[in-house]
């Protein structure tokens, strides 16, 4: 989803049997006591902020999160020549990444406190009088989940059905002639259970028009995380390990463990090679205008007529819901161009090697549903692709599958027992700051002319916010609802991964005949994340980031605005990133900008691809292009939090001081924002994040935004051309 500003962010972790302020305070010299006169354009600089504080915040999470800062700062290093090891040199030093995980980070480690908090509620058995069927259906899957031994005991027999009603697997059925194989059909068969293959479709709501939804095609995922792992040389170690991973679930479910098999997994990569490289890559991706192709069903087949479109989309959407799809039905495609080719390279192809890549692809994931031994499969692909040891417990993978498909009702579960109502209101005044701030940003920017800068105001005003979670989901009769079309059971873990799976696509066909109601979430409470979608123009805050570190009602507020603040600020500016700016206030794909405007706003988004760019980490560049909106959203984040925190102090005129922390509450407040993206991750994760992810490894997201800001210079008195303030910065907002 757009507007992810999820994965590189990290949950404080405290230092086990130690006590909290065992460490020294940070020493700041008198130079960097001192207030330089004068303040920089856009904020004013408090006299609140020139004094020492005589109160000092005693509650325990002022002073935990006193300890984690301190343990986390290594104070031997100059804030002004490296901020990242200045605010996470400690921390790095005194953490390891644990062998079920290929980094540690904060998001990662509050994922895991939700997971602990969510393991408990799931524990408990089902209660006939208290559990409502939603819940009961939760649980039940989540015992299935979890019950190892049962699954071991069922075995992989469990597939066979699957397997036969796919029309089987050639490389393990040696009687498979493909006289009935009909590409159109497998596709579909492939979908309903979940698995987009060749061709991706989905209901979403129309860019062009945001209040319809419409029939979505793409080009589909492949089976390693991008296509960039398909363009490396052929003897490449991780292909080689996909390969035998195709080779080895091969055997296990009865291909002869011989030659034959062997050439048929090598097949299964070759062809899959040949379709990365007809797939559009990230960067291509970020132009809207150039994705929205639409077209009429009939024009589509014209365009296209290597593949029927209409018995496929007929077969895909029509056994749901009394809809009929003909001729005249609209679609958008995305990749018509990556159709075409992709779909003359299928003609080409030898049918069993194309039937042996479709069921492999949906067998790579049923592995997971599997046991142990069979889940260890994966290990060796897992520790090059990943950096990845072993598995998480199996609790832990658990707790993730039902949080990830039945959110609703977990949520339900995570707010009663989590979530306040206060959490709720101070976030909302929190956000109240920062969109005035962001306006003030959009009202200073002298670069864009008037008729642009109303535009992006009426935008910026007419953002909607969600904060923790939807109202419906206290109502007993709406939660019920959602999942009374499936049935789920403590002892069959496989069908009830199945019938989940099929009931997805039944979900999303629901959709394709109803209105977008823009009121809708779009995720679920207990996801530690934030979102912004440009269809909705919407900000969502699930309840479960609205804890430490990121929000505590008895933090300072320094710490709160270069937390969850920046979090908040990073969500509005994805409005006017390179990819949100290309959507009206409503949602709609519009060009909205005057042409000298958004000459400039390219102009600038261009220095921040050519600086980021530059960044590199064990021999890969950042891609600058690719991480571009992220970038555009930490920096934008981060000064929008600032002035807010500014504005904030300038009401209160009051704020507690950290115990044991010298350091001025501007400092704390990028010393936060910073601790925000401790990391440690391995190699192979650290190639992965910069080949796949629209996120810049967290060193850089600290780094390149602080480095632009002149606020950061201010507050540190970091010299003009020191690493941290150079002369020359990049900044759209």
């Amino acid at each position: 989803m757009h507007g992810d500003y999820e994965f590189k962010m990290l949950a404080m972790i405290f230092p086990q049997g130690k006590a909290y302020c065992s460490q020294p305070g940070v020493t700041i010299t008198q130079q960097q006591n001192q207030e330089q006169n004068g303040s920089q354009p856009g904020v004013t600089i408090t006299q609140q902020q020139n004094q020492e504080q005589n109160d000092v915040c005693t509650t325990d999470a002022c002073v935990k999160e006193a300890a984690s800062l301190l343990h986390a700062i290594d104070r031997s290093v100059d804030p002004c020549e490296d901020f990242y090891q200045y605010s996470c040199g400690g921390w790095m030093r005194t953490h390891t990444i644990p062998e079920d995980k290929s980094e540690l980070n904060r998001f990662g480690a509050l994922r895991d406190d939700v997971q602990l908090k969510l393991k408990v509620l799931l524990d408990e058995k089902v209660s006939n009088t208290n559990d409502i069927d939603a819940i009961r259906k939760l649980k039940y899957m989540f015992h299935s989940c979890i019950n190892e031994s049962l699954i071991a005991e069922r075995g992989i027999a469990v597939v066979r059905p699957l397997l036969k009603g796919l029309g089987g697997w050639p490389v393990i059925d040696k009687a498979w002639s493909g006289d009935h194989f009909v590409l159109e059909d497998t596709l579909v068969k492939l979908a309903h259970l979940h698995n987009n293959i060749l061709v991706m479709s989905q209901v979403q709501a129309d860019d062009k028009n945001s209040s319809i939804h419409i029939i979505v095609l793409d080009q589909a995922d492949l089976g390693m995380p991008s296509r960039d792992y398909y363009l490396k040389p052929r003897n490449n170690p991780i292909i080689q390990a996909y390969e035998k991973l195709i080779h080895d679930v091969a055997v296990l479910f009865g291909a002869d463990d011989n030659a034959d098999t062997a050439r048929q997994a090598k097949d299964i990569v070759d062809l899959e090679i040949k379709i990365a490289n007809l797939t559009l890559s990230r960067e291509e991706r970020r132009d809207m205008n150039k994705l929205y192709n639409k077209f009429t069903i009939a024009e589509l087949k014209r365009e296209i007529p290597q593949l029927d479109w209409l018995r496929y989309l007929q077969k895909m959407y029509e056994p749901f819901h009394n809809i009929t799809i003909t001729d005249a039905e609209n679609v958008v495609a995305y990749t018509p161009e990556y159709f075409k080719r992709v779909l003359a390279l299928v003609k080409t192809t030898d049918t069993k090697t194309l039937v042996n890549y479709m069921i492999w692809r949906i067998m790579q994931h049923r592995v997971n549903n599997l046991q142990e031994k069979y889940r260890d499969l994966k290990k060796e692909y897992n520790r090059l692709a990943y950096g990845q040891k072993r598995e998480p417990p199996k609790w832990r993978t658990c707790a993730s599958y039902v949080n990830n498909n039945m959110g609703d009702a977990v949520g339900r579960l995570f707010i009663d027992s989590y979530f306040t109502k206060e959490a709720k209101q101070n976030a909302l005044n929190m956000i109240g700051y920062l969109r005035k701030s962001f306006n003030n940003i959009l009202r200073e920017a002298d670069w864009m002319d008037e008729q642009t800068r109303r535009k992006a105001l009426s935008k910026a005003g007419t953002i909607m916010t969600k904060i923790g979670y939807h109202d419906d989901l206290l109502n007993d009769t709406a939660l019920n609802e959602i999942y009374d079309d499936v049935e789920f059971y403590p002892d069959k873990y496989f069908e009830n991964v199945v019938v989940n799976l099929r009931d997805l696509i039944k979900d999303s066909a629901w959709y394709l005949r109803q209105p977008v109601d823009v009121e809708q979430w779009t995720t679920y409470p207990a996801v530690v994340n934030a979102f912004y979608s440009s269809n909705r123009n919407s900000i969502t805050f699930p309840a479960a980031i609205l804890q430490p570190p990121f929000y505590s009602k008895d933090y300072p507020m320094s710490l709160m605005f270069g937390g969850i603040g920046v979090v908040i600020g990073h969500e509005i500016t994805h409005g006017f990133d390179d990819e949100g700016s290309q959507f009206d206030e409503y949602g709609n794909i519009d060009n909205w900008w005057t042409t000298s405007s958004k000459t400039k706003f390219t102009s600038k988004a261009q220095c921040l691809i050519d600086q980021y760019s530059k960044y590199q980490i064990n021999g890969d560049y950042i891609r600058g292009k690719q991480t571009l909106g992220e970038n555009m959203a930490d920096n934008g984040g981060l000064k929008a939090s600032y002035e807010a925190y500014q504005t904030w102090l300038k009401d209160k005129q009051s704020e507690q001081r950290l115990p044991g922390l010298n350091l001025t509450h501007g400092q704390l407040f990028f010393v936060n924002f910073a601790q925000g993206w401790c990391s440690l991750s391995t190699a192979a994760a650290t190639h992965n994040q910069i080949l796949t992810d629209p996120h810049t490894p967290g060193m850089y997201r600290v780094i390149g935004s602080v480095s632009n800001s002149e606020y950061f210079s201010h507050e540190f008195k970091c010299p003009v051309g020191s690493p941290m303030n150079p002369a020359e910065k990049c900044g759209v907002w």
